[in-house]
């Protein structure tokens, strides 16, 4: 007797998900709701102000939901997404402190702490590499996950050089591509958690970039 067996993806479109529903998958909700919430606030802070603002929760939510994303994706065995959390979790911490202190590193330091950040998140992308999937797919998750990667530190190495913590263009550029095409990749993977952490994210990206460009086509 021929025995069909359901894919993930389907499984969770048939309710099976809530099946295997624990408290690791409480862990990972919690977090992509740390990463949600952050951006839901500092999007609201930031169309009241008419410009680009970042609370200071946003970065204590950040650092929460790193803790939690990381955690999540090493039990799922999902390197993809666990990547860029783990790596950003310690720019949030020094996005933190430099937003309170005002004290950017000096440039023998920030040099050579940047080189070290970007090869070792150059490092985790290219060990993570999920050779499971088709070619095609392993080029989406792949790209994502560099981007995804590379966001806060190339936010991080601008906050430096300015003395002064916001999330400029480019890192709304960065994010707006990388979440296109990690949410593609969820979709295909059939991870729940990870859909739900990517699906809005294009929305609030675009928003902000809305945001930034008006900002400087306005009277100065």
């Amino acid at each position: 007797m021929l025995v069909v067996t359901a894919s993930p993806r389907a499984d969770w479109l048939m309710g099976g998900y809530l099946d295997t529903f624990d408290g690791w998958e409480a862990i990972g909700w919690l977090g992509q709701a740390c990463y949600f919430g952050r951006f839901l606030l500092q999007w609201i802070a930031s169309e009241r102000a008419k410009r680009i603002v970042v609370p200071e929760a946003f970065w204590w939510m950040s650092i929460l939901g790193s803790l939690c994303a990381t955690a999540y994706a090493l039990v799922q065995h999902n390197l993809f997404f666990m990547a860029g959390p783990c790596i950003n979790f310690f720019l949030f911490v020094r996005n933190l402190w430099l937003s309170r202190t005002g004290q950017p590193l000096s440039s023998r330091v920030l040099a050579p702490f940047a080189l070290g950040v970007l090869t070792v998140a150059a490092t985790a992308v290219f060990w993570s590499w999920d050779f499971s999937q088709p070619l095609p797919w392993t080029l989406v998750g792949g790209c994502g996950a560099l981007l995804w990667s590379i966001r806060f530190p190339v936010q991080w190495w601008m906050a430096e050089r300015r003395s002064y913590v916001t999330l400029p263009p480019p890192f709304f550029w960065i994010s707006f591509v990388g979440s296109c095409l990690l949410l593609a990749y969820a979709l295909r993977t059939g991870t729940p958690v990870f859909i739900a952490g990517m699906v809005l994210g294009p929305l609030l990206y675009g928003r902000n970039l809305a945001l930034c460009y008006r900002k400087s086509a306005g009277p100065s």
